[in-house]
């Protein structure tokens, strides 16, 4: 996943996606529900790792509710919203909306595997994360990590597989955030929570920054309800608010439940993607 790659799309919908979704899903960067495991190395990085861990606390089952604000220079603010229902094999099913109008429904199976529709275009896409989009260009980067959604939520903003290696400030450590980039993380001491992760690419150029604040509990969890995103070179302003989670035993499969109503045409993904802005 190369955060670099992300650019936002002209269309209010398809910036959602392809970028609101998408990066959400990069930063989380990890798989879901893997518990911190003690390195060999860098211990008193992996300590903290275990500190933070349970600050926040995991869920493999879980719904919440996610509002996106998202605001191109000189425009004005775009709402989205974002109902997710996480299952604890792996499965992610999203409901998009805006202006309370759905627009996208989706299925991400535990392999990433994509089944969506567009219920005012009336078109629908069964989609390999790892495909070529149109049999040439590569897919595009939120989708090849789609599958990571819920780790963000379930497992908060701290990659949950090491090696966390300790930072060059007492506060901060690093660890893998997929195959492609390095979070570095800065702790609040006093609550171990976590403030700020920096996305560095492998030659240690900045991909992304996001900044927690205004943690609550919820149940068994604690979040922050908003987090910042600032991508080098985009002025972009994306705000995610954090409205509702909820941490369950297990997702009913009659909620997991995902058909796609009659009379939807299969498109290729690059069609469904031009479609979104319907």
């Amino acid at each position: 996943m190369r955060t670099s790659d992300v650019r936002r799309p002209t269309s209010d919908v398809v910036g959602m996606i392809a970028v609101v979704l998408a990066v959400m899903l990069a930063l989380a960067g990890c798989p879901r529900a893997q518990p911190v495991k003690q390195q060999a190395a860098g211990l008193d990085a992996t300590a903290m790792a275990v500190e933070v861990a349970r600050a926040h606390g995991q869920t493999q089952a879980l719904t919440a509710d996610v509002i996106i604000l998202v605001k191109p220079p000189k425009q004005d603010t775009t709402t989205f919203k974002l109902n997710v229902w996480c299952a604890a094999d792996g499965r992610t099913r999203i409901l998009a909306s805006k202006f309370d109008v759905d627009f996208c429904s989706a299925l991400i199976a535990a392999d990433g595997t994509l089944a969506a529709f567009l219920p005012r275009a009336r078109v629908m896409v069964h989609a390999d994360p790892k495909a070529p989009v149109d049999g040439a260009r590569p897919p595009p980067v939120w989708l090849a990590d789609l599958h990571l959604l819920s780790a963000e939520l379930s497992d908060g903003p701290m990659p949950m597989r090491g090696p966390y290696i300790t930072g060059a400030k007492a506060d901060v450590f690093t660890c893998p955030s997929g195959p492609d980039l390095v979070a570095e993380l800065e702790i609040d001491p006093e609550t171990w929570f976590v403030r700020t992760k920096r996305l560095l690419r492998t030659d240690g150029a900045l991909a992304a920054t996001c900044t927690y604040d205004r943690y609550r509990a919820f149940d068994e969890c604690h979040r922050a309800t908003r987090m910042r995103l600032a991508i080098p070179d985009d002025a972009t302003e994306t705000t995610f608010v954090l409205k509702q989670l909820s941490a369950l035993p297990m997702i009913t499969e009659e909620t997991m439940r995902f058909t796609m109503p009659d009379g939807m045409r299969e498109v290729p993904m690059q069609e469904f993607l031009d479609r979104m802005g319907e």
